[in-house]
């Protein structure tokens, strides 16, 4: 489990290794990711990693080398769930971290990733694997 005192208070209660969310819309997916990005530029052990992130050429897996993070979360998987590097780089983190993958169009999910639900209040994010 990891926490982070942060405003909302964002409580993991899982086990290191690959989790996919649900493909819904408004969970709160892209606010938590928002938090976590917020929280890793403050120098939390997290490592977001999106569309622009990929398109800009910034590579996942010098970023994971680089940060050696707790937490993963990557927004809009499925834009670029081909990529060798993206793919070798999650899996070389299952063990390591927390990886959360938004997924919306991906089925089955790969890497027999886990099922993960966000459960959100005023005051806190709970994701629960």
């Amino acid at each position: 489990m990891v926490t982070y005192d942060s405003h909302p208070k964002i409580t993991l209660d899982m086990e290191n290794g690959i989790y996919v969310f649900p493909p819904e819309s408004a969970t709160g997916k892209t606010y938590l990711f928002g938090i976590l990005r917020n929280l890793q530029m403050t120098g939390c052990p997290i490592v977001t990693y999106n569309y622009w992130d990929y398109t800009m050429g910034v590579k996942l897996g010098d970023k994971l080398r680089e940060f050696n993070p707790e937490v993963v979360m990557i927004d809009r998987m499925d834009c670029f769930d081909t990529d060798e590097d993206v793919r070798s780089s999650l899996l070389s983190m299952r063990s390591k971290a927390i990886v959360l993958l938004d997924l919306k169009y991906l089925s089955p999910p790969p890497f027999g990733c886990r099922f993960a639900e966000i459960d959100l209040s005023p005051d806190a994010i709970e994701v629960v694997g």
